[in-house]
């Protein structure tokens, strides 16, 4: 069985609550990347996206407009069950 999930760092939070679980298991990338973007748009203070593609997956970076700090990232992951 393969699952794609999606675990939002947020930065502004205390170091034991800045990651969390979002949404139920995605069946494609392009829904983790709409999953990333609806969280995305709930952000008003950030600039920029930065979209790296790593093994089994992908990182998105939100900065923010003011500071250019990260103030979210997002890992979106490929988990193969076997």
């Amino acid at each position: 069985m393969n699952i794609i999930i999606v675990i939002e760092t947020n930065y502004a939070l205390p170091e034991d609550f800045r990651e969390r679980y979002i949404g139920a298991p995605c069946h494609s990338f392009g829904e983790a990347e709409e999953l990333v973007r609806m969280h995305a748009c709930e952000i008003e203070e950030f600039a920029s996206v930065q979209r790296y593609f790593v093994h089994n997956g992908e990182r998105w970076y939100l900065s923010s407009t003011e500071t250019g700090e990260i103030l979210r990232e997002y890992a979106i992951q490929y988990i193969d069950f076997q």
